[in-house]
């Protein structure tokens, strides 16, 4: 059976206030693109710092793994005197270079390295801690490298096998 139509308010009675359409959902749906786009800002600016930071910290590593790699280089070459004359103060008032000699001695892959392992370079501020496996006919050994920075140079300031 249809449904009974309404029937007219009766003279003299006010008519019936006409139903409001609910706007929940309308509320609902403004406030999630709201957060979708305040969600898109936040990252465009973190990817954005993210990327400068990335940039800064590839900088801030190059100079002392170069430096390292220059010395490496010497060493490889019997250069030990101009690796030990191209350390920092410090180094040279802690190690003598007959020790430092010694030292390059007791470690052959120092100098008769064949290839590199992918180092792990931690610079704060004039500070550059890498440690970096060098690779022999038989055998790969971790060492510590720290380098110091003295003016606008990074000169070697401690050499030891790393610690694990």
């Amino acid at each position: 059976m249809p449904a009974a139509a309404e029937a007219p308010p009766a003279a003299g009675e006010p008519a019936a206030p006409p139903k409001k359409k609910s706007r929940k959902w309308l509320w609902i749906g403004c406030g999630c693109l709201v957060l979708l786009l305040i969600a898109c800002i936040v990252a465009v600016v973190l990817t954005g710092s993210l990327a400068r930071f990335g940039i800064n910290l590839a900088a801030n590593t190059a100079a002392p793994y170069a430096q390292l790699q220059a010395d490496l280089v010497k060493l490889k070459a019997g250069q030990v005197q101009d690796v030990y004359d191209s350390a920092t103060a410090q180094f040279k008032a802690n190690t003598t270079l007959d020790d430092f000699k010694g030292y390059v001695d007791q470690n052959p892959l120092l100098k008769d390295w064949t290839g590199q392992e992918a180092p792990d370079i931690k610079v704060e501020n004039d500070l550059a801690v890498i440690k970096l496996g060098l690779k022999g006919p038989s055998e790969t050994k971790v060492y510590e490298f720290q380098y110091a920075k003295e003016g606008t140079t990074w000169k070697l300031q401690y050499i030891g096998s790393a610690k694990p």
